[in-house]
């Protein structure tokens, strides 16, 4: 499997968020929820969105990655989260890729 890992850093974003790359995180509370770190240190609280995104994604792309993996997704935020399980944001990923 290819990974991205030269491309990208561990953690961070583009400009537009088109892409974020950071530690996919399950969280298994409420039904569940699947989140992105994108800030390495998040305790400074310095990034857009606290550095961390609730992610929107199809079971056919999450289906072959595990909780603490690092990858890179790509798409778009889309709204906010009302659940108190996951982050208040929320990023539709149109597709995954290990980093």
């Amino acid at each position: 499997m290819q990974t991205t890992s030269d491309v990208f850093p561990k953690y961070g974003h583009s400009e537009n968020f088109s892409w974020v790359a950071g530690k996919l995180i399950y969280h298994s509370i409420e039904g569940g929820c699947w989140t992105l770190e994108f800030e390495e240190n998040r305790t400074t609280q310095t990034e857009e969105y606290h550095g961390v995104l609730a992610l929107k994604i199809p079971n056919r792309l999450i289906t072959r990655f595990k909780h603490s993996t690092y990858v890179v997704v790509y798409g778009k935020v889309v709204g906010q989260n009302f659940s108190m399980a996951c982050p208040p944001t929320i990023y539709e990923v149109n597709d995954i890729v290990p980093n």
